[in-house]
């Protein structure tokens, strides 16, 4: 349930910087174009980057502990970069 109300957050943030362009070359462009996109529902310290080159949305992790009464941070937050090579972004839109 919170993926896809995380998901709807996205959405919302997309359309917002579409403004009254709602093609979908814009809406692409501004999919790709996402930077320090904060949800009220993700860890703290965790946002959101995309670009032309890496349109994966999560690429910070922060790890957590159950404590018995609450879920507790440990260590610093992992930031991965990901790149989508043109063979890659074929792979997994499974176009040609």
């Amino acid at each position: 349930m919170l993926t896809g109300y995380q998901q709807g957050l996205i959405l919302e943030q997309i359309l917002k910087q579409c403004g009254n362009d709602l093609s979908r070359e814009n809406i692409v462009k501004q999919a790709k174009s996402l930077k320090d996109v904060v949800l009220p529902t993700s860890m703290p310290g965790i946002s959101i980057n995309t670009s032309a080159t890496s349109n994966m949305i999560w690429t910070q992790l922060q790890l957590q502990r159950w404590s018995g009464t609450n879920w507790e941070q440990f260590g610093e937050g992992a930031r991965r970069e990901v790149r989508v090579t043109p063979a890659l972004a074929r792979h997994a839109y499974g176009t040609r």
